[in-house]
């Protein structure tokens, strides 16, 4: 929901709730403190709770034994602290930047195709454009181009509150199109082709996918 509504900051932290409870229930075991053995499966336990009488429960998948996979092995780190959606128009754009030695000044439009979710995070111009929230500008496709534009990079800093308003302007340089063909393709579940496309200031044109 915090992609269809601004000005949210509860995006920046809900995951450390249940990550901390986590990693203190570790530290609490590591000390020795005991709890109860059949907490998910015992008469009163979680299963029994919340998941039973509409259906029968197989806990096999939380019956690890050494050799099984760890699928947080399978985890990434994001090279820049946005949504993922918004990378391969950062990089499609630093690529550009790069190899034709443009600037910001250089550049007199740039023109993304998205699908639904980057449409998400295109179409709300207060949200999208000027955002007044880290979270939000963290979660737009115009806004993460802006900083490639004005400093060459994403970092933290681009969206601490004092230094949001420096890239709105930057920002006004994005329009989107919404690609039917990405849109609503199974293909694409998770992450959506990202086309960038540069127009500078002498008619020049370069793409990127």
């Amino acid at each position: 929901q915090v992609l269809d509504e601004s000005g949210s900051d509860a995006r920046e932290c809900y995951a450390a709730f249940s990550q901390s409870y986590g990693f203190l229930s570790a530290l609490l075991a590591k000390r020795g403190m005991k709890s109860s053995r059949n907490s998910l499966e015992g008469k009163d336990g979680f299963f029994n709770k919340y998941y039973r009488p509409w259906g029968e429960v197989d806990p096999s998948f939380v019956h690890v034994l050494p050799g099984d996979i760890f699928e947080g092995v399978n985890g990434q780190f994001k090279p820049w602290c946005s949504c993922g959606q918004t990378h391969g128009y950062i990089q499609g754009l630093k690529d550009i930047m790069a190899e034709n030695n443009l600037t910001n000044e250089d550049i007199e439009r740039i023109d993304v195709l998205v699908g639904d979710l980057g449409q998400k995070l295109s179409e709300n111009h207060e949200s999208r454009y000027v955002p007044a929230k880290a979270n939000d500008a963290r979660f737009s496709i115009p806004f993460t181009l802006a900083c490639v534009l004005e400093d060459g990079d994403v970092t933290l800093g681009n969206f601490l509150p004092e230094n949001l308003s420096k890239y709105y302007k930057s920002a006004e340089k994005v329009h989107w199109k919404w690609d039917e063909n990405t849109a609503h393709n199974e293909e694409f579940k998770g992450l959506e082709p990202a086309t960038t496309k540069v127009t500078t200031t002498d008619g020049r044109v370069f793409e990127k996918m």
